[in-house]
Order: structure tokens, then C-alpha cells, then sequence
């Protein structure tokens, strides 16, 4: 599993790229809290038109040919909270948003 944080823009902020190997046991967990909170009937998109600056995410998940591409813009899901907090358990809690 790959999680990468860029920062565009050039504000002297490096690029992230953190990869772990995780267990079949932490991949069913993963997967399970992933159905748990509705990840895979998440909307294509999410933006903000309101907001000029701020945060931009993008999510591609492939399981056995189940694809979802997510993208946002100053905009989550409601259940992305849950989502962040089951990525931090498998990087220990190295995500930032």
C-alpha cells in the first residue's frame, strides 16, 4: 500500500511517499472497514466552489477488479474521517490532511 502527499505549488514543502507491507490479516481488516464505512458507494466528486485555496485529494482503490476514483476539492465525504482513521491504523499515524 503506497500514500503519497504532494505539495504543488513550490512552498518549499517536500513530497511524501510512505510504503508499508501489510499481513492478509491487516488487508481483510482493511477491507472490511472500507465497507463499513461506505468507501466503494462514495461520488465520484467532491468540491467546494466556494473556496479558491485549500485541499485537493485524490483516492484510487483496486480490489480484485472492484475500482473506485475519487477526487476532491475542499470537499469530503462525510464518512472521511472514518476512511483517515483506518489508513492511520495501518501507517501509524503518518496520514495528514
Amino acid at each position: 500500500m503506497v500514500y503519497e502527499l504532494q505539495h504543488p505549488g513550490g512552498y518549499g514543502e517536500s513530497d511524501e511517499r510512505i510504503e508499508i507491507q501489510l499481513g492478509q490479516e491487516e488487508w481483510l481488516n482493511f477491507w472490511d472497514a472500507l465497507e463499513r464505512i461506505g468507501v466503494w458507494q462514495w461520488r465520484r466528486k467532491y468540491t467546494d466552489n466556494d473556496i479558491l485555496d485549500g485541499t485537493q485529494w485524490k483516492l484510487d482503490i483496486d480490489k480484485d477488479g472492484q475500482k473506485i476514483s475519487v477526487y476532491g476539492s475542499n470537499e469530503f465525504p462525510e464518512s472521511f474521517q472514518d476512511f483517515t482513521d483506518a489508513l492511520n491504523s495501518l501507517f501509524d499515524g503518518q496520514i495528514k490532511l
